[in-house]
């Protein structure tokens, strides 16, 4: 009897023993999300477009100049429409862009290399990523996560699932948010090109506005 009574305090302490733990998890999770909605708030985001830079010139290399165009307008139509759905959208911070090509030489900080455009797609010059004051977004994958309240997963850990298309918010160094910051809204991509990115920007919008109200 006195060893059955021994286990089961062994098993209550144990089990109530994990719990700030627990906790303590979510409270940090919840701290360094906060601290990143005062961040994005105070500076700006970097919208990545995809700009099919080695497949054109590849086909120019080869003089298939036809195909070479094709694509080329096919992304640029993609990317005015990005860019009309956060000029219509957003106004959390603001918002600039920058293209895929330019991805190593944003993470080797090499910033005066970095073509910089605005919500036209003019290349702007008075934009400094030297700061590190900005986010980076794109319509691509997430790899949702969320701090689990399960009783039977272990203390904190991130519950991973599966991913999926959606536009994302990363650092500056293409890192991806995590739960509870709301850093991605899906998206579908067979969607039609005139709608497909509207929604997800304005409910990115939504879901920001109300995070950093509290």
């Amino acid at each position: 009897t006195m060893k059955i009574t021994l286990i089961f305090l062994l098993f209550v302490f144990a089990t109530y023993g994990q719990k700030p733990s627990r906790i303590e998890e979510k409270k940090k999770a919840t701290e360094a999300a906060q601290e990143h909605i005062r961040e994005f708030k105070s500076g700006f985001l970097l919208v990545r477009l995809e700009d099919k830079k080695k497949e054109i010139e590849y086909y120019n290399k080869y003089e298939n100049f036809d195909e070479a165009k094709r694509i080329q307008e096919k992304q640029d139509k993609i990317n005015d429409q990005i860019r009309l759905a956060f000029k219509k959208y957003f106004t959390m911070c603001p918002v600039y862009y920058f293209n895929m090509s330019d991805t190593r030489n944003l993470l080797d900080e090499k910033f005066d290399t970095i073509k910089v455009y605005d919500g036209f797609g003019t290349q702007v010059t008075n934009v400094d990523l030297t700061t590190g004051k900005f986010y980076i977004a794109e319509f691509g994958i997430a790899n949702q996560d969320e701090v689990t309240n399960d009783e039977n997963v272990n203390d904190g850990e991130y519950n991973e699932r599966m991913a999926v298309s959606a536009l994302v918010i990363r650092t500056n160094t293409l890192l991806e948010l995590r739960d509870p910051f709301p850093y991605f809204v899906r998206y579908n991509i067979m969607g039609g090109l005139k709608s497909r990115y509207l929604g997800p920007v304005k409910k990115m919008q939504e879901k920001l506005s109300a995070f950093g109200a509290y």
